[in-house]
């Protein structure tokens, strides 16, 4: 009887033993893999995915709340009246899944500018349209025994035409897209380029127009940003592919590089969401189908910008028509036809006769 109550005791001590050390494991999780434990802001909040920048490391994790303090004035303006900056930085660095906060950070930055309205004149009046801004300071990022100091001067650049009665006086200047120039130049100059690709999953109900002015500054960037494109169409979200894909297309740079990554990205799986899914928004004078965009579609569109320069994706565009005559899907066979046409220059409507054609091509 002693030797049953002693074995029931050595039992119920193991198992308490095992289930402390799972729950320890349990606890562990976040610490482990940082990027699945489900982090959440001051307000509860998921943190939007994938996993913020590596400022550096701490013990093999990455740094994931921040410290934000910014100034900014605007001689020209009613300071009350503008924070664009403060906000630019707030909503990019939450959307790339850093937590920012006001104090007990991993990480700090500090933000000191001035932004100015720049005068223009587009006609011989002499008199300036303020149609551009200049962002003026300097951006400081504390982390450990890190402190990287960077001077950053922005300056968007200004419409080569403008209306005679727009931009008239300072206050008229576009200081938000000013302010996200800024913004963008200093995020890149402390995290890389790539740490602008966040801006396309910001929702445009934003008062200030992130993903056009990330368009405007990648564009700017010419040659220098294919390959941050090309690693944005291998993203985990699916609107950064999207846009970079689009960006791409617009680019048309590069194609011995750019249309391998565009044809790899025709297996993309995503399709689009929401009620409008599959459906053609509107079509253009041609009758050609303008549909809800999902990164398939923008792969295509983009293919198609490089016309016969990406032949070599005419096999996988045409196995993708066979699947979608397959399964009647009218709206992808309009869309992928578009681009077949645009690459090869010829026009069928019937998808054997494509293949026809393709054989044909092969053969000569």
């Amino acid at each position: 009887m002693e030797k049953k109550k002693s074995r029931g005791c050595l039992l119920f001590v193991t198992g308490f033993v095992v289930l402390i050390f799972i729950l320890l494991a349990v606890a562990m999780i976040p610490q482990i893999f940082p990027d699945r434990a489900g982090r959440k802001d001051s307000f509860g909040e998921a943190l939007p995915q994938p996993t913020p920048w590596m400022v550096s490391e701490q013990d093999g994790e990455p740094v994931t709340s921040i410290c934000l303090r910014v100034e900014e004035s605007y001689p020209d303006l009613d300071e009350s009246q503008e924070l664009s900056v403060l906000e630019g930085y707030t909503v990019m660095l939450t959307a790339a899944g850093f937590e920012v906060k006001v104090r007990d950070c991993e990480t700090e930055l500090d933000v000191q500018v001035v932004g100015e309205a720049v005068g223009t004149n587009y006609t011989s009046s002499g008199s300036p349209h303020y149609a551009s801004t200049r962002y003026s300071g300097i951006v400081v990022l504390h982390q450990a025994d890190l402190v990287k100091e960077l001077e950053v001067v922005a300056e968007g650049p200004a419409p080569e035409t403008i209306s005679a009665d727009r931009f008239l006086t300072p206050e008229d200047a576009p200081f938000d897209e000013g302010a996200l120039w800024f913004v963008y130049k200093s995020i890149e100059g402390l995290w890389g380029p790539d740490s602008i690709l966040p801006a396309f999953t910001i929702n445009e109900e934003t008062e200030l127009p992130f993903s056009f002015v990330a368009e405007e500054y990648l564009n700017e960037m010419g040659v220098a940003s294919i390959p941050v494109l090309i690693r944005g169409t291998r993203n985990p979200e699916a609107k950064i592919r999207e846009e970079s894909a689009r960006m791409l297309g617009r680019l048309h740079r590069d194609a011995e590089v750019v249309v391998p990554a565009l044809t790899a990205l025709l297996a993309d799986p995503h399709q689009g969401e929401g009620p409008h899914q599959g459906e053609c928004l509107e079509r253009n004078s041609n009758g050609n189908c303008y549909p809800y965009f999902d990164v398939r579609s923008r792969v295509v569109q983009a293919l198609g910008a490089y016309k016969e320069e990406a032949f070599p994706a005419v096999p996988a565009l045409l196995q993708l028509l066979e699947e979608a005559a397959a399964e009647q899907s009218e709206t992808e066979m309009e869309l992928l036809v578009e681009g077949l046409e645009e690459i090869s220059g010829e026009s069928f409507e019937d998808p054997a006769d494509w293949q026809a054609w393709w054989v044909d091509t092969q053969g000569s």
